[in-house]
Parts: structure tokens; C-alpha cells; sequence
């Protein structure tokens, strides 16, 4: 299974606020973390995303690297928000075996 596909899938679904795309990607019982929250179930990581994306007029995720290992993919990113300089994260998502997000943790790097 090509996870690094699926992740590009879920940063086009984020980047697109697009909740219904990143709610089928999602497990049920996905473990979200980033530098201001922490959730543990699906519907708590939606709204969670719901919250950032109410937030802000623009977002984009845009993958420098993708590196895979088992069923969890290192992601090197740039997020843009709104216009501003752009800032750098690293994502950890790992996948069950049916290819669902059961893991995401984000790390800002500045």
C-alpha cells in the first residue's frame, strides 16, 4: 500500500478544508497531536480541525519529503497560512492496515 499516496491525499483534504475527505481518512479512534491540542477519536480531531480551519481564510500544506517506514510516513511540510511566511512541520501519521489514519502527531519546526 503506497501511504505516502494517502497522505498526500490527506494535505490536499487539509490544505481544501475539506472535513468529509479527511473524516473518510481518518480510523475511528485516530490519536491527533500538534503543539496546541490533543485528541483521541474521530469526531474530537474533526472539530479540532473544524476549529483551525474557522480560524483562518487560507491554509496549505505543501510536502518538501515524504519518507515511509512500516505503516507510519515522516512528512517534511510548509504550511502557509493566510498569506504569512510560511512555516515549517513535521508530521509522523501512522496507518492500520487498511490504510486509515490511526496516528498523527505534528511537530512546528519554527
Amino acid at each position: 500500500m503506497d501511504l505516502k499516496a494517502i497522505c498526500r491525499e490527506y494535505f490536499t483534504a487539509w490544505s481544501n478544508k475539506d472535513l468529509t475527505k479527511l473524516e473518510e481518512l481518518f480510523d475511528d479512534a485516530i490519536h491527533t497531536r500538534d503543539w496546541t491540542f490533543g485528541v483521541d477519536s474521530k469526531e474530537a480531531s474533526l472539530a479540532a480541525n473544524k476549529s483551525i480551519f474557522d480560524s483562518v481564510t487560507t491554509c496549505r500544506a505543501e510536502p518538501i519529503e515524504l519518507y515511509q517506514d512500516g505503516k507510519t510516513v515522516a512528512c517534511h511540510l510548509n504550511i502557509f497560512i493566510d498569506g504569512l511566511e510560511p512555516f515549517e512541520v513535521i508530521d509522523l501519521i501512522t496507518f492500520d492496515d487498511a490504510g486509515k489514519i490511526v496516528k498523527l502527531l505534528a511537530f512546528r519546526g519554527n
